[in-house]
């Protein structure tokens, strides 16, 4: 074995002379690339293999087997900023479903060199040249979410809702909703997504919150009743926004805030109050009958006339 390695490693060295003294062409490639691979297999020495693997990767004849080699060396020796590098050579060379695979693993490389948002940018190029779909979204939006990448967060979640349906459709509105408000530049966006999943579901309770936040101030009122109506009856969201609805309006639609909050409070004093206030001591008391009639759904003439004992109008 010794004798064996002592006469490889003879003629590696003259071969390494004969490269030297070698014009630039597909021979020299060929040399340098036996030479490589002596080095990396046989002898080893990988600083002579990395050498050799170099030299023959400047010829086009043999770069592609050079670079594949010196990636395995790389490899094995975990120096992944030069499998970065080397790697990122081989794209040149090859298309189709091994560029997607190959842009995968640089996205991998990337994340090593903690280079997240480069990493993302491999896994784009990916899905453009026919990476799993599925596969690759879920791996951008994980290194998104770790690297805090508000834009490629909202930018996968944006090529996911694509093909989303139901519930997964519905998170992926909210989510897209809550990154767009929390950036300027696109605040104004996300009153249109709160829109599109109101457009599935028009009594969806947190698009209605999400959309009353950015809505214009001449839009707010309506998105106010609708959430009234969402609401479960007996909550206190609803309760408190009747009362502010109550306290910012006058007239019918005081009136209408005031005896709907009745329909579930039926001692409720403030309310009663407001519309003592607002009916008057001395107002037609069958205009107030008659709009908790119609409004206020208490329940019954029974309920009505117990407003009216409450609050002392007749």
């Amino acid at each position: 074995i010794a004798e064996h390695t002592e006469d490889l490693s003879l003629r590696s060295e003259a071969l390494e002379r004969l490269i030297e003294a070698s014009e630039p062409g597909p021979l020299r490639g060929r040399r340098a690339l036996r030479l490589a691979e002596t080095y990396h297999h046989e002898l080893p020495d990988g600083e002579r293999a990395r050498r050799a693997y170099g030299l023959a990767a400047e010829e086009a004849e043999t770069r592609g087997d050079a670079l594949v080699g010196l990636c395995a060396l790389l490899r094995a020796e975990e120096d992944w900023d030069a499998l970065y590098e080397a790697t990122e050579q081989q794209l040149e060379l090859i298309d189709g479903a091994a560029k997607a695979a190959l842009y995968v693993e640089l996205a991998q490389l990337a994340e090593r060199r903690e280079a997240l948002e480069g990493a993302t940018g491999h896994l784009w190029a990916a899905l453009s040249y026919g990476a799993d779909r599925d596969r690759v979204l879920s791996e951008i939006e994980r290194l998104a979410r770790v690297g805090g990448l508000a834009f490629q967060l909202l930018r996968v979640l944006r090529k996911q809702l694509e093909s989303a349906e139901g519930e997964t459709r519905r998170r992926l509105l909210g989510e897209i909703a809550g990154l767009q408000a929390d950036d300027p530049e696109t605040v104004s966006d996300a009153l249109e997504t709160w829109r599109a999943r109101l457009a599935d579901d028009e009594e969806d309770i947190e698009a209605l919150q999400g959309a009353l936040q950015l809505a214009p101030e001449g839009e707010k009122r309506a998105y106010e009743w609708r959430l009234v109506d969402a609401l479960p009856p007996e909550s206190e969201a609803r309760e408190d926004l009747l009362r502010e609805i109550g306290a910012d309006s006058d007239g019918a639609e005081a009136r209408q805030a005031w005896v709907r909050l009745l329909e579930h409070s039926i001692d409720d004093e403030e309310a009663i109050e407001a519309l003592q206030t607002l009916y008057g001591e001395d107002g037609d008391m069958a205009v107030l009958r008659d709009h908790l009639a119609r409004y206020g759904h208490v329940g019954s003439p029974e309920g009505i006339e117990r407003v009216f004992e409450l609050g002392r109008v007749c």
